[in-house]
């Protein structure tokens, strides 16, 4: 059977997307790019979607669209087919789990070793980036509550550009003792020479939100889209009625980095129109950037959304204030 034809299993059962995942416990995420051909299942969801549907997890295999078929046109014996096809299958299953129970067996002390050098890294260029931050970074119109001498209070300037992916921002992370004394600085600009990695000037990007580093990450965007809207496609469960774009100051992921997830999804409460507090129904963009996808099946337009302290961490592994913000619509009512 091909992995495609998974849509139609789960259509003759007449369960949504969101049913499926939380009967096979698989994310809505997976089901989607399975059902649209963008990824191949692996043995363990093969396992899961074979249980659910009460079928052999070959089925669901790419190497079961080849199955042993009799020479010359013969029938062979009855059960004698089925089976040398299915033990062909089941064998290469085999040592492909007996292969990633090895590697789960040698993959933390990989993973100590790159965090490791990940870390060492990451120290190598914040020195950098404090050494010539007082080159490259100039403030204007920025006030204080005293006129003593820049101490070492650290603060980071989130500033947003345009980047290549659809209806996303690059952030511009500046880290740097731009506070004299412990006032806190309300705007920053780049006023000189400064490039990305891909060469492009940051000069002229500002903002006037500075946010202590301690505090954790915050939102600074909520956009609600149609989720039909072009650059969407794909993230979406298809019961959504609303896509919501949630942007936050930097990356952010779980608890030591580790995936979003149901404890996220749960924080995040979203006020609409008709007076009611509702979760999404899912989170979607797996990568560990500042752009977080909400699923909403309400029809009420959503007005504001708010997040509870304590789940989202940045890069630094600091856990989120309490943060709230309006919604913007980009959306025709």
């Amino acid at each position: 059977m091909d992995q495609k034809n998974l849509k139609e299993l789960r259509s003759q059962k007449g369960w949504s997307q969101s049913e499926l995942a939380a009967l096979s416990g698989l994310s809505v995420k997976t089901i989607q790019r399975i059902e649209n051909g963008q990824v191949v299942p692996s043995l363990e969801t093969a396992k899961s979607l074979g249980s659910v549907f009460d079928i052999a997890f070959s089925e669901f295999l790419p190497s079961a669209e080849t199955k042993a078929r009799p020479l010359g046109g013969c029938r062979a014996p009855a059960g004698t087919g089925t089976a040398s096809s299915q033990a062909s299958l089941d064998a290469p299953a085999n040592l492909l789990h007996h292969a990633q129970r090895y590697w789960r067996s040698a993959a933390p002390t990989l993973f100590v070793i790159v965090s490791i050098s990940l870390m060492v890294k990451l120290c190598l260029k914040i020195g950098i980036i404090l050494a010539d931050v007082s080159e490259i970074v100039a403030m204007r119109d920025t006030v204080f509550a005293s006129d003593s001498a820049i101490s070492g209070s650290f603060f980071a300037a989130n500033l947003q550009r345009e980047t290549g992916e659809s209806l996303e921002q690059r952030t511009v992370l500046l880290i740097g003792p731009f506070s004299p004394g412990d006032s806190q600085p309300i705007s920053v600009e780049i006023v000189e020479l400064l490039e990305d990695v891909d060469g492009n000037s940051l000069v002229g990007l500002s903002i006037e939100k500075v946010t202590a580093l301690a505090a954790g990450p915050s939102l600074v965007l909520a956009e609600r889209f149609a989720p039909d809207t072009s650059g969407l496609e794909g993230e979406y469960p298809e019961e959504t009625a609303q896509a919501v774009l949630l942007t936050w100051e930097g990356g952010v992921t779980g608890p030591q980095g580790a995936d979003l997830a149901e404890a996220q999804r749960t924080v995040i409460s979203t006020l609409l129109a008709n007076g009611d507090r509702v979760n999404p129904l899912s989170l979607g963009d797996g990568d560990p950037d500042n752009h977080v996808f909400a699923s909403l099946t309400e029809t009420s337009p959503a007005l504001s959304v708010s997040v509870e302290a304590g789940y989202f961490h940045d890069p630094g592994d600091d856990a989120n204030p309490e943060t709230n913000i309006d919604m913007i619509a980009k959306i025709m009512e």
